[in-house]
């Protein structure tokens, strides 16, 4: 399995190819929505299965629950639309867009900072793009005015 680690506003996001397989961590995923719980994200979303791996991770090793990208669309798709998710949304598109670009090329740029198994010639096959594009703020959220003392409102 081999680990890259890519970071947005400062937290990472650790993103595992199994087999040829992308599989993101919940965990940093739903810290970079600002929730501390993955497991109620995954379910008010309605992604039931579950995928866990046992990692090497600084603290020892981890069990750690992993989502393929699909289900991240899924996820992200559940939540409300706001500038921030939007922005994470369109990040998390160029990583993906990477990846494939990454597995379509013979040498990769050694991004990956940790390998356990053999992992040559794994090649992401899940990879799909995000719809970013499409999700776009209500025209509601434009008309409230500010809360008072509010000086980022959205």
């Amino acid at each position: 399995m081999t680990e890259i680690e890519k970071t947005y506003s400062g937290k990472p996001l650790r993103i595992y190819i199994e087999d040829g397989e992308v599989l993101l961590s919940v965990r940093d995923l739903c810290w970079l929505l600002g929730d501390r719980n993955p497991n109620r994200k995954l379910q008010r979303a309605g992604i039931d299965n579950a995928r866990y791996r046992s990692l090497d991770t600084n603290g020892g090793v981890q069990r750690m629950r992993l989502v393929s990208p699909r289900e991240c669309e899924t996820l992200l798709g559940s939540l409300r639309a706001t500038a921030r998710l939007l922005a994470l949304c369109s990040w998390l598109k160029g990583v993906f867009d990477e990846l494939a670009a990454a597995s379509t090329t013979p040498s990769s740029s050694g991004r990956s900072r940790r390998s356990t198994a053999s992992s040559s010639g794994a090649t992401p096959r899940n990879v799909i793009p995000l719809n970013c594009q499409s999700r776009q703020l209500p025209n509601w959220r434009k008309s409230i005015p500010c809360p008072q003392g509010a000086s980022n409102w959205l």
